[in-house]
């Protein structure tokens, strides 16, 4: 996939652009009446991970499967999510401790009106 930077407020953030005319369905959603942003902190580590899962739900969508994955800050489930957040920053004001992940096939993407 082709990338190119964009000059951020306090940074840069890798762009993917997309392939041909193929829409991307990359969406970030909250339970609350308003997100503006959200932070992700990884190492190394963390990155390895996400791209084993990520990789393990584009092989469930070439076979025409609708899955996804639950990643959890809690430590009873086995939880692989942290509860690190910048100190003293003042966009980072709580910790997310549940993520899931739904890969969709375009069928569903049409059914559930994501694109």
């Amino acid at each position: 996939m082709e990338k190119f930077t964009k000059k951020v407020e306090t940074g840069h953030a890798i762009v993917p652009k997309s392939k041909g005319n193929k829409k991307k369905l990359i969406s970030f959603v909250g339970d609350s009446k308003k997100i503006e942003q959200i932070s992700v902190h990884l190492n190394e580590e963390g990155i390895d991970f996400l791209i084993l899962e990520l990789n393990e739900l584009k092989k469930a969508l070439k076979n025409d499967i609708c899955e996804h994955i639950h990643l959890t800050a809690n430590e009873f489930e086995d939880g692989v999510l942290t509860k690190s957040k910048l100190e003293n920053h003042p966009d980072e004001k709580s910790v997310v401790e549940s993520v899931k992940i739904y890969a969709w096939t375009l069928e569903w993407q049409n059914k559930h009106k994501l694109l």
